[in-house]
């Protein structure tokens, strides 16, 4: 009897302090990559201009997840016609069109491992909409991660 009340106890401890614990909030857009990157600088960059900064990182199931804070200015600029690449081991931001809609801040961006990789991604989504192809790659990883 003695044991039991012990382990009651101690789980509603637990309980209490597990729901109370703060959460933690992803402020900023999920950009996924298909494999595991190496990166070796914590910002974004466009045109060789910083534009935002890698927030957290989490790898799961053989996807790469980033989440990005990107500059106001750079995101009214832009809108979501975005995809990343890693060039020399920092992120770098491409534009796959040039009309997008606005960026939403949980919306998913496609990342790419190189350069080379975006490239083969625009010539295989050349006569479709890549901002749409985009976004499903990225749902499509998004899926595999959790």
């Amino acid at each position: 009897m003695r044991l039991r009340t012990r382990f009651s106890i101690t789980l509603i401890i637990a309980a209490v302090a597990f729901g109370c614990a703060p959460q933690v909030k992803q402020d900023g857009n999920a950009v996924l990559f298909d494999g595991i990157i190496n990166l070796y600088e914590e910002g974004v960059y466009f045109g060789g201009e910083r534009v935002g900064s890698i927030q957290s990182r989490e790898i799961a199931g053989g996807i790469t997840k980033l989440i990005i804070r990107l500059s106001p200015d750079f995101v009214a600029q832009t809108g979501n016609n975005l995809a990343l690449y890693i060039h020399a081991g920092r992120l770098e931001a491409a534009m796959l069109q040039r009309i997008g809609q606005t960026l939403g801040k949980d919306a998913l961006l496609c990342g790419f491992a190189s350069k080379s990789e975006l490239n083969w991604f625009k010539i295989k989504t050349l006569l479709n909409d890549r901002i749409d192809a985009a976004q499903k790659r990225a749902a499509a990883l998004q899926m595999r991660f959790s």
